[in-house]
């Protein structure tokens, strides 16, 4: 890619020029979803990923100072979002593994339906994160700060839920 032309096309969106910006899309998708597919691995998350990921370059393009490096830049925000789907991918899959656990002690199959109905009943204290945690793929530094509690009080919160959980899932098992 031309980097004098990407430099000039850069600042462009820097004061206001979509098109601009429309051109870069234009320059860099294939390369962007190439990136994705090859960490994905799935045609339909990775087109997702790859247009996230040019709407964070739009939202975030007043912060790169290198314009030149648009490609790497716009590049490496792919990367972070594929590896960050992938994290919450392996979160979920660890949650309801162990979810399936608990089920499998007690010989239940649907406790995808009892899931939902017992993190609904857990206090918003302690709903709140599991679900930013789990279902919305947060970490717990972003978690604390959207709650405005310590880090370690985000890590507790998680495990009482968790202990929660299982408590009122056996409860459910046992019922049966």
């Amino acid at each position: 890619m031309d980097n004098d032309s990407d430099r000039i096309l850069v600042r462009q969106v820097q004061e206001g020029d979509r098109e601009a910006y429309e051109v870069l899309i234009t320059r860099y998708y294939r390369r962007v979803y190439g990136v994705c597919m090859g960490i994905v691995a799935d045609p339909h998350q990775s087109q997702d990923l790859c247009q996230e990921a040019m709407l964070q370059g739009y939202i975030k393009i007043g912060r790169l100072r290198e314009v030149n490096l648009f490609g790497g830049w716009i590049t490496k925000i792919a990367q972070n979002l594929c590896f960050d789907w992938l994290r919450k991918q392996k979160r979920n899959r660890t949650f309801m593994a162990d979810l399936a656990d608990y089920s499998e002690d007690s010989g239940k199959n649907d406790s995808n339906d009892d899931l939902t109905e017992m993190i609904t009943k857990l206090p918003l204290e302690l709903r709140r994160p599991l679900v930013m945690y789990y279902f919305d793929g947060c970490n717990c530094r972003s978690i604390s700060q959207q709650l405005g509690v310590s880090r370690s009080s985000v890590c507790r919160r998680l495990w009482k839920a968790k202990r929660c959980l299982h408590e009122l899932l056996s409860e459910v098992n046992h019922e049966s």
